[in-house]
């Protein structure tokens, strides 16, 4: 025993791995026998060396070549290194150099049979064991991902070995687990192969993802990831369960725009299925209907009405007044801010649909749009809520005549010309009074009504030239116009109930149809001759009390801060000499001030450039050679001769 011990040590030192050596050896069969009794007989380090000396050394190698190298030893390699794995993976044993060795031989073309072999032996098993402990590092755990996903794109079959081994659940709780984005992307590329060409673990994958997705306590980048696998494997599903809708539309709500962007792409790709198109609508139309501020609606109410007098007539986007008490006493909670944002991408999406296909449009129309979409305009918590809301309702007026003429009936014609002259602002200068009449709106619209009237119209006897349809068909509001024109001399009464901008003439009038080319009709000829003779009374009546304004009446007072409202909110003042006497006092304070400031310019001017110029005409006056090759003393001497000794020729020249 005691000669036997001091052999073996020698044979342990003896340097059998070399350094940047390859395994390619004169005697192949020889060298491997070799190899495995340093193995068998090695310590931790010196397997380390031979692992390391063999992944980098013999990477992207096919089958054949790795059996050429260890002497058609290369299965009994790789059983010993798989067994090293088993034992120590629990002791963090350098798991990955482990498990990159393991890869070379499982990824290697033409090595089915290695293959076979780790599944046989349980490898399986035990990297999926590794996924779910908490000890095993991060690296680890990508390097083992990385592993599985060699297996699956080997076949078929291998991604039902997969699955059947719990690896759907287990890859799903290590997405949801992790904290690296690393591991995270391989979890999802393995999630996507084991869905892809699998067809019996089809819905177990995507119930996974579904579940990741829509469960709070995945990371957020854990729910990014999975929403795009889920998203790549929608067009493999045949049947979706509607009550996926309502999962991704929750997505909406969330704080995280990557969250937010994916549960937006995810209800596109559902919008394009027959079956949950009716779904999708409903809900997003549901949405849009929900009034999360009512309460603080009633509430500002009460402030206002306490207030003082004349707030009510301001804008709320020009003057800020009632807007800014809401925004500073009552400012949103998270939970509210959640619904306001998935209201937002609620329109957004709708305006898509809409845009993309008419039928759906028309179908929005019959689910009344109209009315979810009047009661998000009227949130001003929220501007992007309201400009996506305005865009799909002017797209939607344009597009459908009978939308146009519903509103004009349900909301007055009021409503529809603040629509019609400013389209891209107009909700940026509601009134209080008018949001909530907004919010409190009850439109329906319904198109068989509409094509019934339309009928009756065409019935009754109103013939239009070929060259008139010819502009009809051109769409837009001018269209629009040209219809309500012929409604209104039907005889149909409008409701103008939509309350005006107070102190704006551009709303006060009830009816104002621009039709362009074709001449509108208001009223029966019955009545118009007396309506001109009123007309004319009244104007004979206020000529002489009403003068034209003055150009100077229409000014900005001096020192007084501009301000932002636009013409539908403000008007020109054009009565009183009150008026003439403030302009001639603000003119002179005006001139006062400029003159002042040009004098101070022109001290400040001489100050500063005075001193400067004295120098240089002193320089120049030092400056002797400066007048040296100019004859001109002696040309003004001859000249002052001549003209003092009268030379003809001289005076001859200055008389000409």
């Amino acid at each position: 025993m005691l000669e036997s011990t001091p052999r073996v040590v020698k044979e342990l030192e003896l340097p059998l791995i070399r350094s940047n050596a390859t395994f390619s050896k004169t005697c192949p069969s020889s060298y491997f026998m070799q190899l495995s009794k340093t193995w068998d007989r090695g310590n931790k380090n010196m397997r380390e060396r031979i692992l390391q000396d063999f992944v980098d050394n013999n990477r992207n190698k096919t089958g054949p070549q790795l059996e050429r190298e260890f002497g058609n030893g290369a299965s009994l390699f790789l059983t010993r290194v798989t067994a090293w794995l088993r034992l120590t993976y629990l002791l963090n044993c350098n798991v990955s150099l482990q498990l990159q060795a393991i890869s070379i031989f499982i990824s290697a073309a033409s090595g089915s049979r290695f293959l076979a072999e780790f599944l046989e032996v349980g490898g399986v098993l035990t990297v999926l064991e590794l996924l779910g402990l908490s000890q095993v590092k991060e690296a680890d755990k990508a390097e083992a991902l990385r592993l599985l996903i060699n297996i699956a794109n080997a076949g078929r079959k291998y991604k039902e070995f997969l699955c059947e081994s719990y690896g759907v659940r287990t890859v799903a709780d290590c997405l949801a687990r992790s904290r690296s984005e690393v591991t995270q992307d391989y979890c999802q590329s393995l999630l996507y192969q084991l869905g892809v060409g699998n067809p019996k673990f089809l819905m177990q994958v995507y119930k996974s993802l579904l579940s990741l997705l829509t469960s709070s306590a995945s990371s957020p980048t854990a729910q990014q990831m999975s929403g795009q696998a889920l998203r790549l494997l929608l067009p493999s599903i045949q049947t979706i369960h509607p009550s996926i809708v309502d999962a991704t539309i929750s997505l909406l709500k969330s704080p995280h725009i990557q969250i937010q962007y994916e549960g937006y792409e995810l209800i596109r790709e559902l919008v394009k299925r027959q079956e949950l198109q009716e779904v999708v609508l409903m809900q997003l139309i549901r949405l849009l209907k929900f009034v999360p501020t009512e309460d603080l609606l009633d509430d500002n109410d009460d402030r206002r009405r306490r207030g003082p007098k004349g707030v009510e007539e301001k804008t709320l986007q020009a003057n800020n007044q009632w807007a800014t008490a809401m925004l500073s006493e009552e400012k949103p909670s998270d939970s509210m801010l959640a619904i306001y944002i998935q209201q937002a991408y609620a329109a957004k999406l709708l305006g898509v649909i809409a845009t993309s296909s008419n039928e759906l449009a028309e179908r929005m129309i019959q689910m009344q749009i109209a009315s979810g979409l009047l009661n998000l305009i009227a949130n001003v918590m929220h501007p992007d809520s309201q400009k996506y809301a305005s865009n799909i309702l002017i797209y939607l007026v344009q597009t459908f005549d009978y939308v146009a003429e519903a509103l004009i009936q349900s909301m007055g014609r009021n409503f529809f010309d603040l629509l019609e002259d400013k389209p891209d602002t107009f909700y940026r200068e509601l009134t209080w009074e008018q949001v909530k009449y907004l919010r409190k709106n009850t439109v329906r619209i319904n198109a068989e009504d509409q094509e019934d009237d339309d009928a009756g119209d065409d019935d009754s006897g109103g013939s239009v030239s070929s060259d008139e349809d010819g502009k009809h068909t051109e769409g837009g509001l001018l269209n629009v116009n040209r219809r309500i024109s012929r409604r209104v001399s039907s005889g149909k009464e409008e409701a103008f109930a939509f309350p005006t901008n107070k102190g704006n003439d551009l709303w006060d009038s009830p009816v104002r149809v621009d039709t362009g080319d074709a001449p509108a009709v208001t009223a029966p000829d019955n009545n118009k001759a007396a309506q001109n003779q009123s007309i004319l009374n009244d104007y004979e009546k206020n000529k002489d009390a009403q003068e034209e304004p003055m150009v100077e009446e229409l000014y900005h007072p001096f020192g007084h801060a501009s301000s932002n409202v636009t013409f539908a909110g403000s008007k020109f003042k054009k009565s009183g000499a009150d008026v003439s006497d403030k302009f001639y006092q603000e003119l002179n304070q005006f001139r006062g001030t400029n003159e002042k400031k040009v004098h101070k310019d022109k001290e400040e001017f001489q100050v500063r450039f005075d001193e400067d110029l004295e120098k240089k005409m002193v320089q120049m006056k030092k400056d002797g050679g400066l007048f040296k090759t100019a004859p001109l003393p002696k040309i003004t001497a001859d000249v002052g001769q001549n003209a003092s000794s009268g030379h003809p020729s001289m005076s001859k020249s200055n008389e000409q």
